[in-house]
């Protein structure tokens, strides 16, 4: 039997603890007190505070702090086992930042009706809840069960009687996000999001998505800011009031913490089946924990398939990622590749038009460029040995032709086709004339 609980909420910079004792009336609030230095350095000073207090039937829960964690209301189809391991399959790839293998979850079944499941699902960075388990161990502590700050604030809440039995929501604001969490029933969450981007828009939007997983009901919320009376803490306050919700704001007051929650669920004898570390099981690492978990609560037939399929799924969706990723690389090859060969396209035609097809082409090209002035330029050029076509704008287009009968390239020159004026002032022009000196031998001898 647990006659002494304390719980943690497992900040980055300290480690908030309350002590809960149970007595012959009941459960009593001992004491709150917070432990610092590196997370050795914490358990250690939980020890030393354990035995101190000699306490007998200790146990310790850890509430991992909100932002944390990943945290998802998600809503299952009526679908058999095959079906339903899918969903959850893509569902664990979906909210997650990054491969499914290096998170562990929990998977807490809220509904479970012929038309519908409602999971709560939680995912938590394995290596911070093997830490933070290491330490505790390491210290000689009994650890139960991890839990989300989540879950503890909302026993927390449900124990102080300051919250509605049904129809409220939960905002908790901290450095590293936010999480907002909808009851609609109390203790069983409707809506839960864990927000990376905060302020009043944000706060406002998922309200209101709230709301409508709510079905309409709430009426109240909760504002729990890490950092007192913040401008954060007002923007959720303006959000809420908002969509007409009845703003209710909380401190670290013992009773509405989440450290508190967390002792409070030690008590709990279903809550260490939502855990992330169930006793004498470790931490969930696999990746099909929270199948598995899903499975024994939605039943019995789909416990083993989902362990072994959810993982056979993950690991085809790993390598349908892997062959994606190869995507922008085969995608760059190939726009390489076509590179390559416009490249040896343009060399070959160059090679032609210099070598056999058109030795004088070049010469061309060079003399006619300094032959316009200097307020001309070309856009097209057509060649065919005996003819010369160019198409470009310039400030007055009937100049270029004494110009061009100057350089001796050509004679016959006449427009092919209208000269219209641009919105630039210029006149576009195509000139065409016949080539009678292509290499400029005549012309040279004349200068």
């Amino acid at each position: 039997m647990i006659l002494n609980a304390i719980g943690i909420e497992a900040g980055k910079r300290r480690w908030k603890a309350f002590h809960v004792k149970r007595g012959v009336s009941g459960l009593r609030a001992e004491r709150a007190f917070t432990l610092d230095g590196s997370i050795n350095e914490r358990a250690a000073g939980l020890k030393e505070y354990a035995e101190r207090k000699r306490l007998p039937g200790l146990w310790v829960s850890v509430a991992l702090p909100f932002g944390g964690y990943v945290s998802r209301a998600i809503e299952l189809p009526p679908a058999e086992g095959e079906t339903l391991r899918g969903v959850l399959a893509f569902e664990l790839e979906k909210h997650l930042p990054s491969d499914p293998s290096g998170w562990a979850y929990s998977c807490e079944i809220l509904e479970s009706g012929p038309e519908r499941r409602l999971v709560l699902f939680s995912a938590a960075p394995s290596e911070t809840i093997e830490m933070t388990t290491k330490a505790l161990e390491s210290a000689g502590l009994r650890l139960l069960f991890v839990t989300t700050a989540e879950r503890a604030a909302l026993k927390a809440l449900s124990r102080s009687g300051k919250a509605p039995p049904a129809g409220a929501a939960l905002l908790a604001i901290n450095e590293d996000g936010a999480q907002i969490t909808a009851w609609a029933r109390a203790g069983r969450p409707c809506y839960s999001r864990s927000l990376k981007a905060t302020g009043r828009g944000a706060y406002e939007r998922e309200l209101r998505f709230a709301s409508m997983a709510a079905e309409g009901s709430l009426s109240r919320c909760f504002i729990i800011c890490e950092g007192g009376d913040s401008p954060q803490a007002e923007e959720a306050r303006a959000a809420a009031r908002q969509t007409g919700l009845e703003v209710s704001g909380h401190d670290e007051a013992p009773d509405v913490s989440v450290s508190y929650g967390a002792a409070l669920l030690l008590f709990d004898r279903k809550a260490s089946s939502s855990g992330f570390t169930p006793k004498s099981r470790g931490a969930l690492k696999a990746r099909g924990a929270a199948l598995t978990a899903a499975g024994g609560a939605l039943g019995l037939a789909l416990l083993l398939p989902a362990f072994f399929l959810v993982n056979e799924a993950l690991t085809l969706r790993k390598l349908n990622r892997a062959l994606a990723e190869l995507g922008p690389e085969r995608v760059r090859a190939e726009a390489l590749a076509a590179a390559l060969s416009a490249i040896e396209t343009d060399i070959r035609v160059f090679r032609e038009v210099r070598g056999e097809g058109a030795p004088e082409f070049l010469e061309i090209l060079k003399r006619l460029t300094e032959a316009i002035p200097s307020d001309t330029y070309l856009t097209g050029m057509e060649y065919d040995r005996k003819t010369i076509a160019v198409e470009g704008a310039s400030g007055k287009a009937s100049g270029l032709f004494m110009a061009l009968e100057r350089s001796g390239l050509g004679s016959e020159l006449e427009f092919d086709g209208p000269v219209t004026a641009g919105p630039d002032g210029k006149e576009r022009f195509r000139i065409l004339f016949k080539v009678d000196n292509p290499t400029g031998a005549e012309a040279d001898a004349r200068r």
